[in-house]
């Protein structure tokens, strides 16, 4: 007994503000992963063998865990790890109902009304024709109820983001919303019982192996964007339960005093992260096609699943968050905090700043060349 009261009173508590500053890194990265795509597009195999007036990064950006600084897909991951992990935080610190119905009717106000505003903003730079031409001809037929519609109903029915023709983004959010009833469901359910850690482990792998039918073409079978991404919500779920369970805390026993072996933690935490969280399936060079050692050698040659990749990524990603008071202090800081605050708005208008001020101002002067 004694023993035990000497355990919990050395559990130390953890500020998770450095979430947020994890947040602003990915909202700023889809926002590096969006910029490359629109001005330095992936080869195509033509240009690969006769080399065209386009303009590309060195090959390094591509070839290299550079890649992870604007591995879109690896950070919409990180987001829905979060979102798990973020939304049933005070029902399991404070176990109160209240604390999962008040989020449930808050939650869609929170994600629709900036994205009503954004929309907003965007018709208003359609209708003065201040958009490049790409983005002007997927939302020229627009009109001002279409703001309205697609605010409030178009981009969150069917929870596979239905409708994200205004911008790219905005696939997710259908999900992110959808998902919420399913993050509070298992929160309330799976808390009632004893050995939970069992019940998570088997939802998760059970809707993992959803990823294993759609990977490999079993039966000809085609899932739900929202059924996909489930396991990366419930993971975040588990984590955000362990952290908040009364008696004991399991990331404790990897929290080491021991510099040395903290140390050791960490590299192998930064390793896996930069090597497979900078995989995806657009390859390195030419899109759909790994045309590189790098990541030739990391996927053993290919054969490894790209989104296993992705899931060791954002996964040691999560862990180095947790487990590294010098990460999460870094994240506690003024910078990462400020991208933590504007985060949904930046994921949210950071592509009219590319398809206006950017392709349109780089357009007007590559004319006048």
């Amino acid at each position: 007994m004694i023993e035990e009261e000497s355990h919990i009173s050395k559990r130390r508590e953890i500020d998770y503000s450095f979430l947020d500053g994890l947040r602003g890194c990915g909202a700023f990265a889809v926002y590096l992963n969006h910029f490359m795509l629109t001005f330095y597009p992936y080869y195509t195999r033509a240009d690969m063998e006769e080399p065209t007036e386009k303009y590309y990064p060195p090959e390094w950006m591509r070839t290299t865990p550079v890649k992870v600084l604007y591995a879109g897909h690896l950070w919409v991951l990180v987001f829905f790890i979060l979102s798990g992990f973020v939304l049933p935080m005070n029902y399991f610190k404070t176990g109160r109902p209240t604390a999962i119905t008040g989020g449930t009717f808050r939650r869609y106000l929170r994600l629709m009304l900036p994205v009503l505003f954004t929309y907003s903003i965007i018709y208003f730079f359609l209708r003065v024709d201040a958009y490049g031409d790409s983005a002007f001809l997927r939302i020229n037929s627009k009109m001002w109820s279409d703001v309205f519609l697609d605010g409030l109903f178009g981009t969150w029915i069917g929870g596979d983001g239905a409708n994200d023709t205004w911008i790219t983004p905005t696939w997710t959010l259908g999900i992110e919303l959808m998902a919420t009833f399913w993050i509070y469901l298992l929160a309330q359910t799976v808390r009632q019982y004893e050995g939970r850690q069992y019940l998570y482990l088997i939802i998760i792998l059970s809707l993992l192996f959803v990823h294993f039918l759609e990977h490999y073409k079993v039966g000809g079978w085609n899932t739900s964007k929202l059924l996909y991404h489930l396991p990366h919500f419930f993971i975040g779920v588990a984590l955000c339960d362990m952290e908040f369970l009364e008696d004991w805390r399991p990331l404790d026993y990897a929290r080491f005093d021991n510099i040395w072996l903290a140390t050791l933690r960490n590299v192998v935490l930064v390793f896996l992260f930069l090597t497979y969280g900078s995989l995806d399936k657009y390859g390195c060079l030419t899109a759909y096609d790994a045309r590189c050692w790098y990541v030739s050698t990391m996927s053993f040659d290919c054969n490894m699943p790209w989104w296993v990749g992705l899931y060791i990524g954002s996964f040691s990603l999560m862990a180095l968050a947790m487990l590294s008071e010098g990460f999460q202090w870094l994240l506690r800081t003024p910078p990462f905090q400020f991208m933590g605050r504007i985060s949904y708005m930046l994921y949210l208008i950071h592509e009219l700043f590319i398809e206006w001020c950017m392709v349109d101002f780089y357009g007007h002067f590559r004319r006048r060349d």
